[in-house]
């Protein structure tokens, strides 16, 4: 099972394996496989596994759907007899929709209004730049009141010591 899904979001699949066994493995591919998502790198081709070697395969999955993605890492190779082996590892997740997140980091629910005035989370999130630049507009202004005034007082001091 992996991790939390979500439509369009990138979700980790990992895999540690190794050849326990005596023999070379050749031709040594892994594929993932499954429908319902996309993936990054769907094959990593290793060639020659030798005994005692250890790898590690991952990819990134894309879910396109709500509801339960499956899928599976196939791994493929021949032995020093030239016989052909095929091991399979299922994997299984549920996609949720998109989530939507608020300024704060919680979870927005779709379509979520303010009752009191009818606005809706997403405006009100464009709402906090348009308050972030009124403050920096108001602390501006402060800023060049003092600086006149200081101006003001300087020029005032120098007239009456002259």
């Amino acid at each position: 099972v992996l991790g939390n899904a979500e439509v369009g979001q990138p979700l980790s699949v990992d895999i540690d394996f190794f050849n326990i066994g005596k023999d070379v493995l050749s031709t040594f591919m892994v594929t993932t496989e499954g429908t319902g998502f996309t993936t990054e790198s769907p094959r990593y081709f290793i060639g020659n596994f030798v005994p005692g070697q250890s790898d590690h395969y991952n990819t990134m999955i894309y879910p396109e759907d709500e509801g339960e993605l499956k899928g599976k890492i196939i791994f493929t190779f021949e032995d020093s007899a030239g016989n052909e082996h095929r091991e399979t590892v299922p994997f299984n997740t549920t996609v949720i929709a998109n989530v939507v997140y608020g300024p704060d980091g919680t979870p927005l629910a779709e379509g979520n209004t303010d009752a009191q005035n009818g606005m809706t989370n997403q405006v009100k999130s464009f709402s906090l730049p348009f308050l972030l630049i009124a403050l920096i507009v108001i602390v501006g202004i402060v800023v060049i009141i003092l600086v006149i005034v200081k101006r003001k007082k300087s020029a005032k001091d120098l007239t009456l010591h002259d």
